[in-house]
């Protein structure tokens, strides 16, 4: 029985139709071949066959006849998905399928080829997963890295004519398993009087079959699986069709993968060779390893400028960082968790530092630094921190959590509600480890900085405005459970009772039946942020700003009037002068009065001036919008509980604040 050979794309049968913005491929289109470098290692290392040796891949350049992939075939299945583009009104459809149409019709095709050696294979159903199913990961080991399924479409983004051959070799008792296939992922199009789905398979066209062994040779032999001297000859490979080699293709993938697998390499789980054309690169080094990671670090770094290499915010200056800590001379603090098994926290403290935490799972894989409640860390001397999870069974329960950008552990992803609650116990008792950890070994800034409070969130929202506070989670009574790194606290907010509360009467009389203009003093017990306080009346109001209801007292009452975001922070380096901020949400232009807050009553704070002399009484603020003023007062406000009042400017006032 002779089977014929092609591309085959299935007919729709009235089913789904596949558009050009296929989601899996999307997802990986904001960074194209840092994130193929991210995926296929991976994948690479979720196959090693042993612990005893380091997995090898390797990316090298290749140069195919189109005869040797079915270009002909391929080529009027492109010209039939750019003629639905057309019907579509589709422009980047349009164009993308007219280049890869010009690519796969020339005599010769660039595709970049991408190899693992000393790793398993792909089994049947890791085949399976890989090459045909969608949404569907299957891995050799539990604590393996992916788990959504998607990282294969990674190599689909770098392809300029969305097409990939997928090569794999291994071993069973029966004998040596070989399997190729090439797949094509495009849009639903019209061909031979058939509606045929986007995604198309080369090998045996009866059923999309893959190749057996009885015909494998007669496919190219640079699509294959083929090790480097001296590995075993199991693998897997894949080969990119259409690669823009033009790109920095060597920079890009070098510093994907140092950055993410950085551990993975310098434990020697991993070496990378970039297999270069002569004259292609600048680059001396064509092998990532242990020995040489330091000089791959410096190549990458060389050729930045003075500013970036010393940017924080450069991926490749903070991987170097976290590697660095492994040099022996960081604190190591080692824990045995009851889910998660062993961890290795590693610490630095050392000015420049940044203040992040970086976390590792057991592929040598760094997941991610933006972990919630680890993202800030007030008061403490500068530090880099990177724990390693190292046990394949907490690996197993990480794997679950991590999300499909792999850049957050997110507990709700674990299936079932008792798996998810252990799971929510785990990464919070690590997080608190760590915290705790770095609050014993980095300290607290010893030059007085400000601390700013978890507890202050609310109040003081513009303390990050880039970064919501995450650590505060009110107990019972509104207090928060954790009060942030520092003792040098600069500002101290208390509650402030009901009773006492001033008002600014002018020649009001008790015994009139008349009601208050308007509002009555700022709510007692409420806060900036909208608690809900009482007037000394016998109304009600809300603490933002708005304060209690007018009481019975009649007569004309000076109002206080509605502000938030109130921020007053002492300026470093005296205790007499503060910065005061508020928002301002009254129509009407408005004095301030600041006041301290005694035992059962409040106190205005006199001879406060701003810091050119005015007295504080002379000035009036505009209306409706942000105020901002350096104060000084004769006396420190360092350590006192200070409150901000806004009143009712006269008439008199108005005229001048305009």
């Amino acid at each position: 029985m002779i089977r014929e050979i092609g591309w085959n794309f299935p007919p729709t049968n009235g089913g789904n139709e596949d558009g050009f913005g296929d989601s899996g491929v999307a997802h990986f289109d904001g960074s194209k071949i840092a994130s193929l470098a991210r995926e296929v290692i991976q994948n690479s290392l979720d196959a090693r066959i042993s612990e005893e040796v380091p997995v090898n891949v390797s990316f090298e350049l290749v140069r195919l006849c189109s005869s040797e992939i079915g270009g002909q075939e391929l080529c009027t299945a492109l010209g039939a998905c750019r003629k639905e583009a057309d019907k579509l009104d589709d422009t980047k459809a349009r164009a993308a399928l007219a280049r890869a149409e010009k690519i796969i019709g020339g005599d010769h095709i660039w595709c970049l080829k991408v190899s693992d050696s000393n790793t398993v294979g792909l089994h049947d159903k890791n085949w399976h997963a890989l090459v045909k199913a969608r949404g569907v990961s299957q891995k050799e080991n539990s604590g393996a890295g992916g788990s959504h399924g998607i990282g294969k479409f990674a190599p689909f983004v770098v392809s300029q004519a969305r097409t990939v051959f997928y090569s794999t070799r291994y071993e069973t008792e029966a004998g040596v398993i070989e399997r190729f296939q090439g797949k094509a992922v495009l849009i639903s199009h019209d061909h031979a009087g058939t509606r045929r789905q986007g995604t198309g398979f080369f090998g045996i066209k009866h059923n999309c079959m893959e190749f057996p062994r009885s015909q494998i040779n007669e496919v190219s032999m640079p699509l294959r699986t083929a090790p480097p001297d001296g590995e075993t000859k199991n693998g897997t490979s894949l080969t990119i069709v259409g690669f823009n080699r033009h790109l920095d293709w060597q920079y890009q993938i070098a510093s994907s993968i140092i950055e993410n697998y950085f551990f993975a390499i310098w434990e020697d789980q991993l070496t990378v060779t970039l297999e270069l054309e002569q004259g292609e690169s600048d680059f001396d080094e064509t092998k990532i390893g242990s020995t040489n990671l330091n000089s791959w670090f410096n190549e990458l770094l060389y050729d930045l400028p003075i500013e970036s290499v010393e940017d924080e915010t450069n991926p490749i200056v903070r991987a170097k960082a976290y590697w660095e800590l492994l040099d022996g001379n960081s604190v190591l603090i080692e824990k045995q968790d009851l889910d998660l098994g062993h961890c290795s926290l590693y610490i630095r403290v050392k000015d420049g530092l940044f203040s992040r935490v970086a976390l590792v799972r057991r592929t040598g894989m760094m997941i991610t630094e933006q972990q919630k409640r680890l993202l800030q860390f007030p008061g403490t001397r500068d530090f880099a921190a990177m724990c390693v999870f190292k046990d394949p069974r907490g690996n197993e329960i990480l794997r679950q959590m991590e999300n499909p950008t792999h850049d957050a552990f997110e507990p709700d992803r674990v299936f079932g509600e008792k798996d998810k609650e252990r799971a929510r116990r785990a990464l919070n008792r690590i997080v608190n480890w760590i915290r705790d950890e770095i609050r014993n070994h980095a300290g607290t800034v010893e030059t007085g900085q400000p601390t700013e409070l978890s507890e202050l969130a609310s109040l003081l929202p513009e303390l990050h405005p880039d970064e919501p506070f995450d650590d505060f989670q009110p107990a019972s009574g509104g207090v928060g459970k954790e009060l942030g790194f520092g003792d040098n606290v600069t500002v101290t907010l208390k509650p402030i009772r009901s009773s006492g509360l001033p008002t600014f009467s002018t020649t009001a009389d008790d015994d009139d039946d008349g009601y208050g203009d308007d509002v009555g003093s700022h709510g007692g017990s409420g806060t900036e942020d909208g608690g809900e306080g009482t007037g000394p009346g016998s109304g009600s109001g809300d603490g933002e700003g708005k304060g209690g209801t007018g009481g019975k007292s009649g007569g004309s009452i000076q109002r206080v009037l509605p502000i938030s975001s109130v921020r007053l922070l002492s300026i470093p380096g005296d205790g007499h002068r503060f910065h005061l901020s508020f928002n301002c949400h009254d129509a009407s232009p408005c004095r301030i009065r600041v006041e301290e807050a005694g035992d059962s009553s409040m106190s205005p704070l006199e001879n406060i001036t701003t810091v050119n002399g005015e007295p504080l009484e002379h000035i009036v603020f505009p209306a409706g919008q942000r105020i901002s003023v350096d104060l000084i007062s004769k006396t420190s406000i360092h350590d006192r509980a200070i409150r901000v009042v806004a009143t009712d400017a006269t008439p008199e006032d108005a005229e001048l604040a305009k």
